[in-house]
């Protein structure tokens, strides 16, 4: 959608008790459906994710199970709760012409626990440490923008209002996303630095598509 063609752009802060958090885990489902992440269904056993091709119901290919929902409703209001419940926490919920269009949130987070609670294994957690330390960070958690309303200017918005958050609490920022995502761009043009990914020395021990931007 070409940005002219807005005549509203509504912004709304989030936290744990918003009105609006059911319909931002709808669009939060519908946007890791869609490109470049593909994730509709997922596998309990396997704990894999799998795209269009593999809807919810039909027979996970690791052959143990049927695959449910990549991101059920009630799970994905939780998890977005208890994001927006971290320390200095700020959610922006974005609604375009009065269509829901986009969201994200970051919150302050040690290196340390980033490398403790986004990775599972202890060799991956010592690797990753090493790469960014045990300062706290401003940790930019999730954007993401509707397919349709994607190219429009939505996610570069939201970020640089995550950064200023950043730098509100003098907080170096700490992101992660996915080579193919357009999160790169942004992070880019906001002016942080790839610490590792494909593009680097340092590929990301349990996903090597995945990068990790800072700016101090």
């Amino acid at each position: 959608m070409e940005r002219e063609n807005f005549t509203s752009i509504k912004e709304e802060l989030l936290n744990p008790d918003s009105s609006t958090l059911e319909s931002v885990a709808v669009v939060y489902a519908k946007v890791f459906a869609g490109w470049p992440w593909y994730e509709v269904s997922k596998g309990m056993n396997c704990e894999q994710f799998y795209g269009p091709e593999f809807p919810p119901g039909s027979l996970c290919p690791c052959g143990y199970e049927n695959l449910v929902e990549a991101y059920p409703k009630e799970e994905t209001i939780k998890y977005i709760k208890d994001e927006l419940s971290k320390p200095l926490a700020l959610g922006i919920n974005l609604a375009v012409n009065g269509l829901q269009s986009g969201f994200g949130w970051g919150y302050k987070l040690s290196g340390k626990d980033f490398a403790e609670k986004k990775y599972s294994k202890t060799d991956s957690r010592i690797a990753i440490a090493s790469v960014v330390g045990n300062k706290d960070y401003f940790y930019i958690s999730e954007v993401g923008i509707v397919p349709s309303f994607q190219g429009s200017g939505l996610g570069f918005r939201i970020t640089s209002r995550l950064a200023e958050q950043a730098s509100f609490y003098s907080l170096p920022i700490l992101m992660r996303t996915n080579i193919e995502s357009p999160m790169v761009k942004i992070g880019k043009r906001l002016g942080m630095s790839i610490v590792f990914g494909p593009s680097t020395d340092f590929i990301d021990p349990e996903n090597p598509k995945r990068v990790v931007f800072t700016k101090e």
